[in-house]
């Protein structure tokens, strides 16, 4: 079925939820958007990207619009990109006056479609009428574009550079088509060894000081193929507590993925530095093979290659990262962001914790790869068979087959929802995991967040290479009884806390 353009269903998946998909070269993609909403967007990019619109079409359900330019393709102009900087700027803040606040970023196709933003309806009391967004893109290997930054906070982004980058500053602030630019000396985005570890540490050090001057970073995300460009907006009132303590020094941290098997805990104070220590020994089985410190950092050396990997291997990473979200929940430590700093392929996502109140949680992965493939990790039982009927229900081409695979239900589906390279399957799969957010939300999971945490590249002989698989996607519940320690694993799902083995 691949290849094949066939229509969206006239319903919604949902009435809570929206996609919006940003497409190399030049597109933005609308999926399951009612009227009003579409009109919003459709004024949004009317007044946020200055080089004009090329065309808007329908076509089989959903709405694509096409900017003139090259904004979203690797190589493109600095005009170009920085203009597609701020028509994501004026799309978040206009869709979160009307209502609509962004619930996450992901990467759901192996080709052509860069990240897709998933929206969620809020209640009206919730609503930030005066909210304003900015944006810091890592830009080629030694940059920061500021796009729509409060003056203010200029020198505040400087001086946490000068703290944290040992190389220092080349090219203080200097205008870019009405943003500013810094460059640094060395090569940040693709450093390696004490470059690396500085580089986490420099983004940790921004977003502490933008939490302290009251903007909160609501989402990281790709929309160049490159690195991510990181978005915050000003904070409301109930933001202002997680504003407070992740703008203290001890009360955030960074675990970044680096290698095939090395997980680093940078600025992580010692209570987090053991929860993740006691996770992983006691949940992989393939054991710690070094433990040391790093540039200032706390290196793991995990065996094997868990991020690096596919088929069985791939369940088990996932599974881990699963764990470790969920302890560190327990413990106190709440996921603020995922963000992918690095051009490196072998580095993968960096996660961004911040101190809150120790809850109870029970965290599941769903796990997308290939081109057509789902996987429920430590999801319970009810929720795979309610996701199994959500599936039914919303993805026209419908499931192929089902099994367990390495312990954990699996649905294969017809057609590559994954792949975007031909048909619009791919719009399918975006109006099927709407579908998914819907559910999970009637049934108190929320989305915690998206990341690359294992995929294998694929070498392109003309092109760029891709991932074999795409974002894994967490799931997290409140004051859900968690699984039992040293228990089996249920067909079908989860129903103990089982080692990644």
């Amino acid at each position: 079925m691949g290849g094949n353009y066939s229509y969206l269903p006239s319903e919604p998946a949902s009435n809570n939820f929206f996609c919006i998909t940003f497409r190399v070269p030049d597109s933005i993609k609308v999926i399951d958007c009612d009227p009003p909403t579409l009109e919003i967007v459709r004024k949004a990019i009317a007044r946020g990207y200055r080089l004009g619109l090329r065309q808007e079409y329908d076509k089989y359900g959903s709405r694509t619009f096409v900017l003139a330019g090259n904004p979203f393709k690797v190589g493109c102009s600095k005009e170009e990109a920085i203009a597609g900087k701020q028509v994501a700027c004026t799309l978040l803040q206009d869709l979160a006056h009307k209502g609509w606040q962004v619930l996450n970023s992901s990467e759901l196709c192996r080709n052509k479609d860069l990240s897709s933003w998933f929206f969620e309806r809020t209640n009206e009391a919730c609503v930030n009428y005066d909210s304003t967004v900015c944006c810091i893109a890592l830009s080629g290997f030694d940059k920061f574009q500021l796009v729509n930054f409060p003056k203010q906070l200029l020198a505040k982004v400087a001086d946490a550079v000068r703290r944290t980058w040992t190389l220092g500053i080349q090219e203080e602030m200097k205008d870019a088509y009405g943003s500013m630019e810094m460059k640094m000396n060395g090569n940040p985005w693709s450093a390696s060894e004490r470059g690396a570890v500085e580089a986490r540490r420099m983004i940790l050090e921004i977003i502490r000081a933008m939490a302290s001057e009251g903007y909160v970073l609501c989402m990281s995300t790709s929309i160049k193929d490159t690195t991510d460009s990181l978005f915050f907006r000003s904070a409301t009132a109930a933001d202002q507590p997680s504003c407070s303590e992740l703008g203290s020094p001890d009360a955030s941290f960074v675990l970044s993925l680096n290698r095939h098997d090395r997980l680093r805990l940078i600025e992580a104070p010692s209570e987090a530095q053991e929860v993740v220590r006691n996770v992983l020994l006691h949940h992989w089985t393939s054991g710690l093979t070094g433990d040391r410190d790093y540039h200032g950092s706390r290196e793991f050396k995990l065996g094997g290659s868990p991020w690096w990997t596919e088929g069985a291997e791939s369940v088990r990473t996932r599974l881990l990262i699963t764990l470790l979200l969920q302890e560190l929940r327990d413990k106190g430590w709440r996921l603020v962001q995922t963000i992918e700093l690095c051009r490196r392929l072998n580095d993968k996502s960096v996660f961004v914790f911040a101190r809150a109140q120790p809850e109870s949680s029970l965290h599941w992965c769903l796990s997308l790869h290939s081109k057509s493939v789902l996987r429920f990790v430590n999801a319970p039982v009810e929720v795979v068979d309610a996701l199994r009927l959500v599936i039914a229900g919303n993805y026209i081409h419908g499931i192929k087959t089902e099994r367990v695979f390495a312990g954990y239900h699996q649905v294969r589906l017809r057609g590559r929802p994954w792949s975007s390279h031909n048909g619009n399957d791919h719009v399918h799969g975006r109006h099927m995991m709407l579908g998914i957010l819907e559910a999970m939300q009637q049934r108190g999971w929320s989305l915690v967040c998206s990341a690359d945490v294992s995929a294998i590249y694929h070498h392109a002989d003309s092109g760029q290479d891709y991932p074999v698989d795409v974002h894994s996607l967490w799931f997290g519940a409140i004051n859900k009884k968690p699984p039992i320690a040293d228990g089996a694993v249920g067909v079908g799902g989860a129903s103990s806390a089982p080692s990644c083995e």
